[in-house]
């Protein structure tokens, strides 16, 4: 039987050929779409058509079944769908590669500036408004708050960040998201971020 498999580093997946002098055939034969496996076998030249190489299987084992309820079935889905999945989307072709570049990126962003000194930082991220406009002076940046009805007691640490020793910077961030929509031709913001966070939704 003709097995295809794929660990999410490449498009392309790679057929694994399991014949009946395996011991646990008889297992094999119950796999499932999205089930996990490790195989060990001999990469060799394929015979058919639709791909180069492909493996002759020696051992095959089955490390969990995935129940017929698995989402993700061999049949094309929409973005919107996905996202109620994003746990599982990076298993399709299109999430898994855009989140290898958004990889990529991160990495090349993170070495630029550790070769210019910069050290990284990690500050809180989870808020229930939107706080761009953080270079805008501490004055302005209050008035702002008042005019929008946010509470400055619940930004005091915000707030104090301003008020300290800040100095001038833009205040926004690198536009990593936009960054990679542009790159991979992703068309909604939400489907760059592995998790996106919207009003009114944060299931993950």
């Amino acid at each position: 039987m003709f097995i295809e498999i794929n660990d999410g580093s490449c498009l392309e997946n790679l057929q694994i050929i399991a014949d009946e002098s395996l011991e646990n055939y008889e297992d094999i034969k119950k796999l499932t779409t999205g089930s996990a496996v490790a195989v060990l076998g001999n990469l060799i030249e394929s015979q058919g058509k639709g791909q180069q190489w492909e493996m002759n299987a020696k051992a095959l084992e089955l490390i969990s079944l995935a129940p017929d309820s698995y989402p993700l079935q061999k049949k094309r889905h929409t973005d919107e769908f996905l996202r109620t999945i994003a746990h599982l989307r990076p298993r399709t072709n299109k999430y898994g590669a855009v989140f290898r570049i958004r990889s990529e990126l991160s990495f090349a962003i993170h070495r630029f500036f550790r070769e210019r000194g910069f050290r990284y930082i990690h500050s809180p991220i989870i808020t229930g408004s939107d706080c761009e406009g953080a270079g805008e002076r501490l004055s302005m940046l209050e008035a702002r708050m008042k005019e929008t009805g946010l509470l400055k007691e619940n930004y005091w640490w915000y707030l104090d960040s301003r008020r300290f020793g800040t100095v001038p910077h833009s205040g926004f961030g690198l536009g990593f998201e936009r960054l990679i929509m542009l790159m991979t031709g992703t068309s909604n913001i939400r489907d760059v971020i592995p998790f996106p966070r919207t009003p009114n939704r944060i299931d993950f």
